[in-house]
């Protein structure tokens, strides 16, 4: 498959022109360039791959470059007032925001950024981002994708 082509790139405080102004958040953790789409004026999040929402869990997304700043992107858009968040796996999460109430979110809110980050071949050697597994949330945030 080739490349996408880029229209426009995008930065930390970029405004878009739609909904009254969305805003462009650095979100880096998943990937370098993880980035969510925050408008204000309607409390909505585009938050991409950094949240998921898993069998009513709130937590990071599967399998991130770089855990800690996954957590501290996490804990970021924690703060945010909003009504509505588009995950990049999962249900929109409404009515759970902040989600300091969310087991597997406080965990993140409140927990070591030491753990031990979760490993797993890549999506081209068959790994759980394939779609030939499916990966499990569990209580504490993390999540299990079966894989030995």
């Amino acid at each position: 498959m080739p490349p996408s082509r880029v229209d426009q790139e995008l930065t930390e405080g970029d405004v878009l022109d739609f909904g009254g102004g969305a805003e462009v958040i650095s979100i880096p953790g998943h990937t370098d360039g993880s980035i969510a789409i925050h408008v204000p004026a309607h409390r909505l999040l585009f938050a991409g791959d950094t949240i998921a929402h898993v069998d009513g869990r709130i937590m990071l997304g599967v399998f991130n470059a770089d855990r800690p700043k996954a957590i501290a992107s996490f804990r970021r858009l924690a703060e945010l007032d909003l009504a509505l968040v588009c995950v990049g796996h999962g249900d929109p999460i409404t009515g759970k925001w902040p989600p300091h109430s969310d087991p597997a979110a406080r965990t993140l809110l409140s927990g070591p950024e030491s753990r031990t980050p979760l490993t797993a071949p890549p999506a081209a050697e068959g790994g759980p981002c394939s779609g030939h597994r499916t990966c499990q949330a569990r209580p504490d945030g993390l999540v299990s994708s079966g894989i030995a």
